[in-house]
């Protein structure tokens, strides 16, 4: 079904949980199947795109971008939905210490302490939920302890289905030393998986794919996974849904392995880059012609998570910049994951590259400003998006 084309003046914004979308052309606003309540919004005169978040009599958010239909119905037809599933197969418990100038070798004082449920899954699920787009999450935990991550995900309204292979789900400790903005991580392995799991998965891959649009597969393995998991469970997921979209974020031979399936995005910070080429990446333009050398692999897009200095995006046709938006540092965890969900969020509502690498960059800089594990803010994400600046190179 073709997207309706909006006017750059008006917006209709419907009102289920965050789907929205531009009004037709006429300045008559038009429901549609999911809409309670409808509002007409006006950008400010002399700008290039319009975004705003408002909260209805329900309390629920919503966000609303120019130019297209994010309501589900609208903009995949019949009554299909945009959803994004996020493979989680190593799900964790996050437990966050705060110390003022962290000592390596010596005495720590602890300042703050606070507890998560985590997994970089579950991560990119919730932030696409934040967004707007149905997420879901699938993987295996651990039995002790999995309240915590299922606290998490209700909390993020990220629908989930997990296979159960017993112990407990593993501990993450993150040291965030809040003089030099430093996070350090240490984590623990999590439970094996048995070959009986790993075909209750294969399961789970079919029938979520089969109602996906996106599938994301990010984040460490337990012990019993082959570095070829991802690889395989993305066949697995093509082979049940030949259109859905399948994005990568992982390292090493596991991201190598995925390589083989031409995912729809891979997403490797400069280190991961480095690691993959074997060598130092020096500046913009080695970046640039690291992740056009992907594209010709058979990748769909190759984005790049370059800490402070920003990111960078390609298509193969369009290269795209953006550079840090400097804010306070409170913690750097989950701001990939972030970076991840919030293009998940944009692409499957049917944003251009542009858009969805806005939506990243604003969602990965608002994570960064929250503490311990906290992800976006909407608030923060606002605001930022509107002080992203994207340049072609």
């Amino acid at each position: 079904m073709a997207m309706a084309k909006a006017t750059p003046a008006s917006f209709i914004i419907c009102c289920t949980r965050g789907r929205m979308g531009p009004s037709l052309p006429s300045p008559r606003s038009k429901k549609c199947k999911c809409t309670s309540m409808t509002f007409i919004l006006t950008p400010p005169k002399n700008t290039g795109y319009f975004t705003t978040i408002i909260q209805d009599r329900k309390e629920h958010w919503h966000l609303c971008a120019p130019g297209y239909i994010i309501c589900k119905q609208n903009l995949l037809g019949n009554e299909a939905k945009a959803m994004v599933t996020a493979v989680c197969l190593n799900p964790s418990i996050d437990r966050t210490l705060e110390i003022d100038g962290f000592c390596y070798g010596g005495m720590n004082r602890v300042q703050a302490v606070r507890e998560d449920g985590g997994g970089k899954g579950i991560n990119v699920a919730v932030v696409a939920s934040t967004l707007g787009v149905e997420a879901s999450c699938i993987g295996f935990s651990g039995h002790d302890g999995f309240g915590v991550v299922k606290e998490k995900m209700e909390r993020g309204e990220v629908k989930s289905e997990f296979v159960n292979i017993g112990g407990a789900v593993r501990i993450n400790l993150k040291v965030v030393d809040r003089e030099k903005g430093i996070t350090t991580e240490i984590n623990e392995p999590g439970p094996s998986v048995t070959d009986h799991a790993k075909s209750v998965m294969r399961g789970l891959i079919h029938k979520y794919a089969k109602k996906s649009t996106t599938m994301v597969f990010t984040g460490s393995m337990p012990p019993g996974c082959e570095t070829s998991t991802y690889r395989k469970l993305m066949a697995m997921a093509k082979e049940a849904n030949p259109d859905i979209k399948c994005i990568v974020d992982a390292e090493g031979d596991r991201l190598s392995q995925a390589l083989l399936e031409e995912p729809y995005l891979i997403k490797p910070n400069q280190f991961e880059l480095e690691l993959m080429l074997g060598r130092k990446v020096e500046d913009l333009n080695d970046v640039k012609r690291a992740a056009l050398a992907l594209i010709e692999k058979g990748v769909g897009i190759v984005m790049v998570s370059l800490g402070d200095r920003g990111a960078f995006i390609t298509d193969g046709k369009q290269c795209l910049y953006a550079p840090g938006i400097p804010v306070k540092v409170n913690s750097t965890v989950g701001a990939g994951d972030s970076m991840v969900g919030a293009f998940a969020a944009a692409d499957a509502a049917g944003m251009d590259l542009t858009y969805c690498f806005r939506y990243a960059v604003a969602a990965a800089t608002a994570a960064i400003m929250t503490p311990g594990t906290e992800l976006v803010r909407k608030e923060d994400f606002t605001a930022l998006l509107k002080q992203v600046e994207i340049r072609e190179v």
